[in-house]
């Protein structure tokens, strides 16, 4: 059984020999080793045809860019193509072997893949791949006009394996960011409608109200930068099955030139969201993430998440007195030459006093809770935890604050703001919440003062022991 076993290998350790003296070893000790597959510069290349086993793909070079011709009349996606030619012009023969030899051993006498590329109505180079070698990660290439078989590294297959779909531009909206001049956005809880002009982004319609710049930079971002996952359907003939017929949402961008651009969103499916432009009858899969900001999953995308969020908004160096209301206690701090001191002159901690007003003079919330509160009490405003009112030099109002907690869905607390006199209710972060309801306590007592330990900080503070 031994001597068999031995046998058997010592015939396959033979014929492995064999194989790597007649196949992989160069036949023609004159070849030179490590030369271009193709002498090549990329830019003279303005069309490359590509084609493997039942698909073929055709690109050529316009004014406007990599447009694709086969399989579909589409608009190529420019880096895709760069790497495929980059591909080609890296490869390097490894060795060669002698004319005459039997194609189909070598899987060329029907490649796995092809590619032709020409510049200038001129035949540049034409290589067809064949099979991959068993051992030494090559691939047997066959070049045009040469009879010769060249073994190049096999990433050279792997680099050309492309679809269309890989070689297809995937951007769904072309268009540039600082062109747009308006957004409409229809959902089923009605039309939006955003502007911009000199000053920034505002609601237009259904009412007039300023926008909060953050959100629409972010729904403009995420138009910018959607990308196909696939390309789904390229006929309108399907689209009450993409739920496209009647779209759950659509966007609309106005640009300073060209017709406006439509984005309509249907259905979703494995995680990916079916979309459509006005531009052609292209249905794409994008991931339904990318939806978060354009209604993807929340489609019902209302008024106050494009709403301004701005709470307070005032340079911190013009504050020159804050009221600090809490528990029916009022406390006013003034700035002095040496610094914060409240109303009794004792000299407050400064650095909390400038936190405070960083915090406050920028103030904005993450959502609008409810744009007309019917009950205050409800978010902890009636009576609120503590008010904030800020002055600058000669009295005049520059914020106005109150504060609020109450409890949310899922037994959360939540932090609620409200400008007084007014209905819209803001929620916080907590870390906001925090630096605005901190205490700000005594530094050190001023001159001809005489507190009580229990009254040396502000409302609160605990009492200093």
């Amino acid at each position: 059984m031994r001597l068999r076993s031995t046998l058997i290998l010592a015939v396959l350790f033979a014929a492995l020999g064999a194989y790597l003296y007649w196949v992989e070893l160069p036949r023609d000790p004159d070849a030179p080793s490590d030369e271009p597959l193709v002498a090549l510069t990329v830019d003279e290349v303005d069309r490359i045809e590509l084609e493997h086993p039942g698909r073929r793909v055709v690109v050529e070079r316009k004014d406007s860019g990599w447009h694709m011709l086969e399989p579909v009349d589409a608009a190529a996606d420019e880096r895709t193509i760069s790497n495929l030619l980059d591909a080609v012009a890296e490869a390097r023969v490894s060795r060669t072997l002698d004319p005459g030899q039997d194609l189909p051993t070598f899987g060329l006498d029907a490649p796995s893949a092809s590619i032709a590329l020409t510049g200038g109505g001129k035949p540049l180079a034409e290589i067809k791949l064949g099979k991959n070698t068993p051992v030494g990660g090559s691939t047997y290439v066959l070049r045009d006009g040469d009879e010769r078989i060249h073994l190049v590294a096999d990433t050279l297959d792997t680099r050309l394996d492309k679809k269309a779909s890989d070689l297809r531009d995937k951007r769904v909206l072309v268009f540039d960011e600082a062109d747009a001049r308006a957004l409409r956005l229809r959902t089923a809880a009605g039309e939006i409608v955003l502007s911009r002009d000199e000053s920034g982004w505002r609601i237009t319609a259904p009412q007039e109200l300023r926008a909060d710049q953050a959100k629409v930079g972010t729904l403009l971002s995420s138009l910018h930068s959607m990308r196909a996952s696939d390309f789904v359907d390229e006929t309108t003939d399907q689209l009450q099955r993409y739920g496209l017929a009647q779209p759950r949402s659509t966007v609309v961008i106005e640009t300073t030139e060209g017709e406006p651009l439509e984005l309509r969103i249907g259905s979703e499916r494995d995680g990916m969201l079916r979309v459509q432009t006005n531009l052609r009858p292209t249905v794409y899969a994008v991931p339904s993430w990318i939806g978060d900001d354009i209604g993807g999953r929340d489609l019902e995308r209302d008024l106050l998440h494009f709403r301004d969020k701005t709470v307070a908004r005032f340079a911190a160096e013009d504050a020159a007195a804050i009221e600090i209301a809490e528990g029916g206690r009022v406390t006013t701090l003034q700035q002095a030459d040496d610094g914060w001191r409240a109303s009794d002159d004792t000299v407050v901690d400064g650095d909390a006093v400038d936190e405070l007003l960083k915090t406050i003079a920028a103030l904005e919330g993450f959502e609008i809770a409810t744009a007309a509160a019917q009950s205050l009490a409800e978010y902890g405003l009636d009576p609120p935890q503590r008010t904030i009112l800020v002055r600058d030099g000669d009295g005049a109002e520059l914020a106005a604050v109150s504060l609020g907690t109450h409890t949310g869905d899922g037994a959360v607390d939540e932090y609620a703001a409200l400008i007084p006199g007014q209905t819209t209710v803001f929620h916080l972060r907590p870390q906001q919440h925090q630096a605005l309801t901190q205490s700000i306590a005594a530094s050190e007592p001023g001159p001809d003062t005489d507190t009580d330990p229990d009254e040396s900080a502000l409302p609160g503070a605990p009492p200093e022991t």
